[in-house]
C-alpha cells in the first residue's frame, strides 16, 4: 500500500532502474480516482502530475490533475494513460521456467504429475528429465508423472515444489517472477501452452487460483503486454451435477508472438494494427476530500505502479522558486534552499535533468522538466557551431553551461550547516553587526526549508539550533519568502504549531522581536479554539 512506503525505500523506475524515496508527502486535499478505460485505477490528489500520451505519439507529456481537468474533453480524451515493461537483473534459478509454467497451468497440486497429450510438451518434458536424471512415465488417462531414474534417489522435481512452497499452493516463486525477460517468458509460455487459448491473436487464460491469475498478469505486464483480467462465473459437471464457480480470466494483448510457446496452434503472429495497446483512455474523477499519501523520488520522479502503469511525483517547490526568480524585484538574490544532501540532490535534478533531453527531427531540444523550456532554451542559446547537441561529446560542455545557470539563482545548504553559519555569526557579530549581516544576506530573499516539522523548541540540540537561527532571522529581515515543506505531522499537541504562527508573524512585521503569541492566547487547554 502506498501508506506503508517509507523513506530509503525504492521504487522501479519508468527505466527500469530504481528510484529512491527521498521524502514522504501526506495530508488532506480533494482527490480524485484516475480511471482505466481497462479497467484499473488509482487515486491522486489534485497536485498529482499525470503521465500521458497524445494519440499517435510517444514522448511523454506530464500534467497536474488540476490542469488535465481545465482541457477541453476532446483533449482529455487524447491523452492517454500508458503502461510499460520493466527489465529486472538476472538471477540464479534452480528449475527449468518453461516446465514450472507447464506445471502451473496442467500439473497436479500435490505432485510432479503433468497433464497433457500435446506431442511438444511431451517431448520438451523427457528432453528435461534426461538432463536431470528424471523419467516422464504414462500413469493414466492424460497424466504423466515425472520420477526419479534411480528408486532410492532425490526427486529433483518434487524438492524444487516442496522448498518453493508450491505443494497445494501454485504460485509463480517471487526469484522466478523477478528475473530476466528471458525466465519470465519461459514461465509465461508454458502456462500459455497448458491452460491458454490463442483467439484473434490474443491469450486468454482462466484460472481458478486468483493467486496465481495475478501472478500471471504480474508476468504479462512486467513482459510489456497489455492485460486485462476479469471475474467470471463458470459451471463444469462433477460426478454427474453442474458446479458453478468464479473464475479469473486473464487476456494479454501486444507482441505475442515474443513469448515462445511450443504448440504451433498457439503461436501468435506479428500484431499488425497500429494502435499501442499500452495506452488506454483515462476518466478523472473527483472523490471529495480525503487523506492522500505520496513522495518525493530521485531521478525523473516517474515510478510505475503494481499494474505498470507509469505515474510521477510533484515538483511543487521548484516552479515555487522559479516563479520567484523571474519576478525582476528578486533576480538579485539568490534562492537558498536548506535540506538533506540527497535531498539537495534531487533538488537539482528535478530544476534541470540533462539525461532526459531529446532533440526532434527539425533539430529543436525536448525534454519534459519541472521548469519547462527555460533552462532548454538557454541549452538551444548555448550551441554555437563548433558546440551543437547532436554531438555526444558536447553534451557535458552544454550541460555545465546549464548548471552554472541553477548556481546563479541557488543556494543550497544542509540544516546543521545552516544553522551553525547563522549561530556563528551571531556569536562572533556585535548586535549591530550581526543584524546588518541578516539584512545584506535576506532581505527579499526566498527561503525554502524542508523538513519543517524539524523547526521545535524542546528537541534534540540540532533542531533548537535550526529553529533559533530561522527565528532570529524572520525578526530581523525584512521582505523575505519563506517556504516551509514538510510531509509529516507535528509530533504530540497544538502548542507545537506556535513557532510558526510566531516565525510568520515575525517575517511579515506583524509582531515585534520582543513579541511572542503563546499557545494559551488562541487555545484552551484541551486544544479547541478560544472564542471571543
Amino acid at each position: 500500500m502506498v501508506q506503508d512506503v517509507a523513506v530509503n525505500d525504492v521504487l522501479m523506475g519508468d527505466d527500469s532502474t530504481p528510484r529512491r524515496v527521498l521524502s514522504l508527502a501526506r495530508g488532506t486535499d480533494e482527490l480524485y480516482k484516475v480511471q482505466s478505460v481497462k479497467g484499473d485505477s488509482y487515486i491522486v490528489n489534485q497536485e498529482h502530475i499525470l503521465c500521458l500520451k497524445h494519440t499517435g505519439q510517444n514522448d511523454v507529456t506530464e500534467i497536474t490533475v488540476t490542469d488535465f481537468l481545465k482541457k477541453s474533453k476532446k483533449m482529455q480524451r487524447n491523452l492517454k494513460g500508458y503502461s510499460t515493461g520493466v527489465d529486472f537483473e538476472p538471477k540464479k534459478i534452480e528449475f527449468d521456467p518453461y516446465v514450472l509454467g507447464v506445471w502451473l497451468g496442467d500439473g497436479s497440486k500435490r505432485d510432479p504429475v503433468i497433464c497433457s497429450q500435446d506431442s511438444a510438451i511431451l517431448s520438451y518434458l523427457r528432453k528435461f528429465g534426461k538432463e536431470n536424471g528424471l523419467s516422464l512415465n504414462y500413469q493414466s488417462g492424460y497424466e504423466y508423472r515425472m520420477s526419479s531414474d534411480s528408486p532410492k534417489g532425490p526427486n529433483m522435481f518434487l524438492q524444487f515444489l516442496q522448498e518453493n512452497n508450491l505443494i497445494n499452493n501454485k504460485h509463480v516463486p517471487s526469484h522466478f517472477k523477478i528475473n530476466s525477460r528471458d525466465v519470465r517468458l519461459q514461465v509465461l509460455a508454458g502456462l500459455i501452452d497448458t491452460d491458454g487459448y490463442l483467439t484473434n491473436n490474443c491469450y486468454e487464460i482462466t484460472q481458478k487460483s486468483k493467486l496465481l491469475a495475478d501472478d500471471i498478469v504480474f508476468l504479462a505486464r512486467s513482459l510489456g503486454f497489455m492485460t486485462t483480467t476479469k471475474k467470471v462465473q463458470k459451471s463444469c459437471m462433477y460426478n454427474g451435477d453442474r458446479r458453478v464457480g468464479t473464475y479469473y480470466r486473464t487476456n494479454i494483448i501486444g507482441e505475442i508472438s515474443d513469448i515462445p510457446v511450443k504448440i504451433l496452434r498457439k503461436q501468435g503472429g506479428i500484431r499488425k494494427m497500429n494502435k499501442d495497446p499500452l495506452k488506454y483512455g483515462i476518466q478523472v474523477i473527483p472523490q471529495g476530500k480525503g487523506d492522500y499519501y505520496g513522495f518525493t523520488l530521485d531521478g525523473n520522479n516517474r515510478y510505475v505502479l503494481g499494474n505498470f502503469t507509469v505515474t510521477h511525483n510533484t515538483c511543487t517547490a521548484i516552479q515555487v522558486a522559479e516563479e520567484y526568480i523571474l519576478r525582476p524585484e528578486f533576480q538579485d538574490k539568490k534562492v537558498l534552499v536548506v535540506a538533506s544532501s540527497a535531498v539537495q540532490e534531487n533538488f537539482r535534478t528535478q530544476i534541470f535533468d540533462v539525461t532526459r533531453v531529446k532533440q526532434d527531427p527539425t533539430g529543436l531540444l525536448m525534454s519534459q522538466q519541472c521548469t519547462g523550456r527555460r533552462y532548454l532554451e538557454q541549452l538551444e542559446r548555448a550551441q554555437t557551431e563548433g558546440l551543437r547537441w547532436e554531438n555526444p561529446e558536447n553534451r557535458e560542455k552544454l550541460n555545465s553551461i546549464v548548471q552554472k545557470m541553477i548556481d546563479d539563482f541557488y543556494d543550497f545548504s544542509g540544516g546543521i550547516q545552516f544553522a551553525n553559519l547563522v549561530d556563528k555569526k551571531k556569536t562572533n557579530l556585535s548586535a549591530a553587526d550581526f543584524t546588518a549581516w541578516v539584512h545584506e544576506t535576506f532581505d527579499g530573499r526566498l527561503l525554502i526549508v524542508d523538513e519543517a516539522h524539524s523547526l521545535r523548541e524542546d528537541d534534540t540540540k540540532e533542531n533548537k539550533l535550526m529553529s533559533e537561527s530561522i527565528q532570529r532571522i524572520a525578526q530581523i529581515a525584512n521582505g523575505m519568502t519563506l517556504v516551509f515543506l514538510t510531509a509529516t505531522p507535528m509530533f504530540n499537541g497544538f502548542q507545537e504549531i506556535m513557532i510558526f504562527f510566531n516565525i510568520f508573524l515575525w517575517n511579515d512585521k506583524r509582531q515585534t522581536a520582543k513579541q511572542r503569541i503563546t499557545a494559551n492566547t488562541i487555545f484552551n487547554g484541551d486544544g479547541t479554539f478560544k472564542t471571543a
